[in-house]
């Protein structure tokens, strides 16, 4: 468990502009840290967000003991907070997963003044409701990891409107990403998805298919710079594009066109329409087509996808999902791949290095 200190608060708490943090297990982050990333540059940042993290989980351990407090906060530093502080004590991004989706809780809105503010004491009843709600989920769920978490405020107040906490879900992985360090080669047929295994393999079964295959290919490999370094994440944001078109599934899928397609596909990520038997195989040539294609559009620093649309965050983690279509049109079947894009800015910090 991650050790932080507590420092014993008398009185009321005084107002401070910080982001919401718990206190929670430890966290062995990792992020390659490249060339143009000095260290001391990202534990600059790592430190002050580390520090809101901890003032947090202080004033909110005084208030569960009885505190009162008068403060205030904007919605968008109770967002920022509650985010920095789901992600430092319930994010497992140190846990490379396979398999992994986006879900999502629903967390009741805290009332809002003309101003704009909320109670300091509903964030803390907020982020309460939010642990509980996270731990009844991975109860029912058990053995699944969450990571990489959301927090979308509604736009609007309203009774009806609640937060949406966002976050990846998935099986901690026992194979080893770099199975495969570069693009597919010739007896990488996959089924695109559902079937599981190589195509032409009828003998050994492999617990796997393209979407997984592709997802390895893009995983966010923990690798801290030193000893007892953690991993803060701000500005979390989830986007799931897909190749196919239809308004049906637009409000959870973005659309997107790549206007540089290669020749060796008709979409830059998988996209087969009709009723199959088996399944569609993607062969090992395709397979490296949607490789190139998921790196020219999303995960290079000149792709038009590396930065999220809200908040500008940069890639940080691609997994494919297979997924199969029923339109109400003449296409009425249609399998395909969806790019389930996780952004974020990441910090390095030694919370110990200061000792």
């Amino acid at each position: 468990m991650r050790r932080i200190r507590i420092i014993i608060l008398v009185g009321v708490i005084v107002a401070t502009a910080i982001t919401f943090t718990s206190c929670k297990k430890e966290m062995l982050g990792t992020k390659v840290v490249t060339p143009e990333e000095s260290v001391s540059g990202v534990e600059t940042n790592g430190k002050l967000l580390y520090e809101k993290i901890e003032k947090f989980c202080e004033l909110n351990k005084a208030y569960k003991a009885g505190v009162k407090t008068e403060s205030v906060m904007t919605l968008s530093e109770a967002k920022e907070i509650i985010e920095l502080t789901t992600n430092y004590e319930h994010g497992e991004h140190m846990t490379v997963c396979e398999d992994v989706v986006l879900d999502t809780l629903y967390i009741e809105m805290p009332e809002v003044d003309a101003n704009g503010n909320v109670m300091m004491s509903e964030v803390f009843e907020t982020y309460a409701a939010l642990e509980n709600s996270l731990e009844a989920y991975q109860t029912v769920n058990n053995g699944v990891v969450c990571s990489y978490f959301e927090i979308k405020m509604p736009e609007i107040q309203s009774q009806n409107e609640n937060i949406e906490v966002v976050f990846n879900i998935g099986e901690p992985s026992n194979d080893s990403i770099q199975e495969y360090p570069g693009p597919f080669v010739e007896g990488d047929d996959w089924f695109w998805g559902d079937t599981v295994g190589r195509c032409y393999d009828s003998i050994f079964f492999v617990d796997s298919n393209a979407a997984k295959e592709l997802s390895k290919k893009f995983k966010y490999i923990p690798n801290p710079p030193g000893k007892d370094y953690i991993l803060i994440l701000n500005n979390v944001e989830h986007v799931s594009y897909t190749p196919y078109p239809d308004e049906i599934y637009l409000s959870k899928y973005t659309y997107y066109e790549d206007s540089n397609m290669e020749s060796c596909s008709e979409t830059w990520l998988f996209c087969v329409y009709g009723e199959y038997y088996p399944e569609p195989c993607i062969g090992y040539e395709e397979m490296n087509c949607y490789w190139r294609s998921i790196r020219r559009n999303i995960t290079l620093s000149n792709a038009p996808l590396h930065y999220s649309p809200v908040y500008h965050s940069p890639y940080h983690e691609c997994n494919i999902e297979d997924r199969h279509l029923f339109g109400f049109n003449e296409k009425r079947s249609v399998r395909v791949h969806t790019a389930n894009v996780t952004y974020c800015g990441t910090s390095w910090y030694n919370p110990h290095s200061a000792e």
